[in-house]
């Protein structure tokens, strides 16, 4: 009886090492496994992340070129404005240029 006693006990504890063995294989597939999905959810989420960004950036761009449209077209105005008082007095310089020439030199 004892010799089975022993044996039974031998026995259960063959199979518990193996149950524990079989648990700990299965906890190491499970965390390899969560592992695997958060590093999955993680690339999806840097993704989403900076497909968002450009969204924002392309957003933001815009917003930009909008604000900025009033003050160029202003620049330009203001360019054109100079440009044409530039033009004008143009012939007029000349004139007085000319005659400084003539007078410095004696000519009529």
């Amino acid at each position: 009886m004892t010799v089975k006693l022993v044996q039974s006990v031998r026995d259960a504890e063959g199979k518990a090492e193996a149950v524990m063995r079989e648990a700990r294989q299965k906890a190491r597939q499970s965390i390899k496994e969560a592992e695997l999905r958060a590093a999955a959810i993680v690339q999806d989420a840097e993704l989403e992340a900076e497909k968002r960004a450009g969204e924002l950036v392309g957003r933001k761009q815009e917003e930009a070129r909008r604000e900025a449209e009033p003050l160029v077209q202003k620049q330009r105005e203001e360019i054109a404005r100079l440009k044409l008082l530039a033009e004008s007095n143009l012939s007029g310089a000349v004139t007085m240029i000319t005659e400084r020439i003539v007078k410095f030199y004696g000519h009529s």
